[in-house]
């Protein structure tokens, strides 16, 4: 068990802190159906952060030693032969009986390292020879098969039976399969001949979109295959959905993220399919309206979002889902259609939350007969809606009183939404506003808080969609005295020293994707973001 567990630690570890800005050769072992691949960038990542600073670091040592018993770790992964100068990948894609599998690709600098490393660590294991490469078996299902040059790890997920738990152990520490377990050996071993006869012309290389998102060069990239998310299904969630297939043909989700000083940054695409583009372009072209987010209270500000969503693209996503016409036969009644409504309202919508903190109460344990403080989140929260034909608001307006909705004033009504605090719509010509206290919402419309300033790291102007995230200012309210333990309370306080805020924005519609940027800033800004991480980390690991 130790030695399965420290063989996790040194050969899965580089995969998630290796690869380059070109696909390599071993990208072409990616197939093409591979629902997920990630990847990390060893050499720009090493002109950041040196790899002695990881794998020499206390935090580091320690996990090793842990997992693989007393054992001096391995600190550098070259020693077992692995190419630490050359891309590795890790990919998740359905096998035979709808099983998952998560797959390594691990570059070899050198084979015989490995096959030594793999006899000394596993002397029970037997190494079988496959053509021009050799394969074994590893404890709890791992099976790693390696040619000369490329090492490729593997294991099936689980369903829910555990086919596991029938392993035994002899006296000479041999590990005896159970019937199951062998049958699950015979499909990894049929799987590791897939892996091995994948082909460039069928692996995911030959996509433009993943190919465009390896050149772009991220110390870390992330590729989902929303096509085959929807066909395969995760873990058989989505395997019931019986929509045509026009939304995700050939959809994906890309990702990269950067590791600089004082600063994470995110870049993400989401490709459409061929019959989504003009949609896409529907829904990415308007950004959310500035005069309805310079009205926001921006004072004390914890979170924003903002959105802009375009009524003619709702309705061509309707219509090309095929329920247009159900909806349009479900409102008739009403004497309205999917226009009408949607013509009520122009797209623009924003929530904002202020002043968040916690706030004590005290509970009493009757059956311990004592006391403690829980904390209870309080904040100012508002959501605004722009309205475009006050008409078509108004009439959608008198169905939600017909429905629950109480009146109690001019343009003033209270949602029955069954919270124990008030919530209040209040309108006018131009705007709906939604607010836990009235005085907030009279102040958005009458322009109250226009003078007030947006904070500098909030990007939140002229994007069709942002997110905004102090917090700092959100960290406020949390006091170390409101820990039970002084290690909750030094977690506390480390946590505070971290983050600065975060942000999300874009939602434009470029060269067939949705684009969107990602900031996470830190508060030491001289310091690079991967190197903090490690160091937080590392502090937390010694509480």
């Amino acid at each position: 068990m130790r030695r399965y567990l420290r063989f996790i630690v040194v050969c899965i570890a580089p995969v998630i802190l290796s690869a380059c800005h070109s696909a390599p050769d071993s990208a072409q072992y990616i197939p093409k159906d591979a629902i997920v691949v990630a990847s990390v960038d060893v050499k720009t990542l090493t002109k950041k952060v040196a790899w002695t600073a990881i794998t020499g670091s206390k935090l580091f040592e320690q996990m090793q030693q842990r997992m693989a018993g007393s054992n001096a770790p391995v600190k550098d992964p070259s020693q077992i032969g692995v190419d630490m100068m050359n891309t590795m990948y890790m990919y998740v894609k359905t096998g035979a009986n709808q099983r998952s599998r998560v797959t390594a690709l691990i570059p070899l600098a050198d084979a015989g390292k490995w096959e030594t490393y793999i006899k000394s660590t596993f002397p029970n294991a037997t190494i079988t020879q496959h053509g021009i490469r050799k394969e074994a078996s590893l404890a709890k299902g791992v099976y790693v098969g390696w040619s000369p040059d490329l090492l490729i790890i593997m294991n099936l997920i689980s369903s829910g039976n555990n086919y596991q738990a029938g392993y035994t152990t002899d006296s000479n520490g041999v590990v005896a399969q159970p019937p199951a377990a062998q049958n699950d050996l015979a499909a990894l071993q049929a799987e590791m001949e897939n892996a091995f006869a994948t082909t460039k012309d069928n692996s995911l290389i030959q996509n433009e979109h993943f190919k465009k998102l390896q050149s772009e060069g991220h110390d870390i990239s992330f590729w989902l295959n929303y096509d085959q998310v929807m066909q395969q299904g995760m873990y058989g969630m989505m395997s019931g959905l019986t929509l045509a297939n026009t939304f995700w043909k050939d959809a994906a989700l890309t990702a990269g993220f950067d590791f600089d000083r004082g600063k994470i940054n995110g870049l993400m695409h989401y490709y459409t399919s061929a019959d989504m583009k003009d949609l896409g372009k529907d829904l990415g072209s308007s950004d959310a309206d500035k005069s309805m987010l310079e009205m926001l209270p921006k004072d004390n500000m914890d979170l924003l979002m903002t959105y802009h969503l375009s009524p003619k693209g709702t309705k061509s996503i309707l219509e090309k889902a095929g329920v247009l016409g159900l909806v349009n036969i479900a409102i008739a009644q009403q004497n309205m259609d999917a226009d009408y409504v949607l013509d009520a309202f122009t797209g623009d919508m924003a929530l904002v939350l202020n002043d968040f903190s916690l706030q004590a109460q005290g509970i009493k344990d009757s059956s311990m007969g004592t006391s403690y403080s829980s904390y209870k989140p309080v904040f100012n929260g508002l959501y605004a809606l722009k309205i475009n034909k006050k008409e078509n608001f108004n009439k959608l307006l008198s169905l939600a009183k017909d429905n629950g909705l109480v009146q109690t004033g001019v343009n003033s009504y209270a949602l029955p939404i069954g919270f124990t605090d008030s919530v209040i719509l209040i309108t006018d010509d131009n705007y709906a506003v939604v607010s836990n206290k009235s005085s907030n919402a009279r102040a958005y419309l009458q322009g109250s808080y226009k003078g007030q300033k947006m904070p500098a790291a909030a990007d939140v102007y002229g994007h069709p969609f942002a997110m905004f995230m102090d917090v700092q200012q959100m960290a406020k309210a949390v006091d170390p005295s409101m820990s039970r333990s002084p290690n909750d309370a030094t977690v506390i306080n480390e946590g505070k020293k971290l983050l600065s805020d975060i942000s999300v924005n874009g939602g434009a519609y470029k060269n067939d994707a949705f684009e969107y940027k990602i900031a996470v800033n830190f508060m030491n800004k001289d310091e690079n973001s991967l190197l903090q991480l490690i160091d937080f980390a590392t502090k937390m690991n010694n509480q």
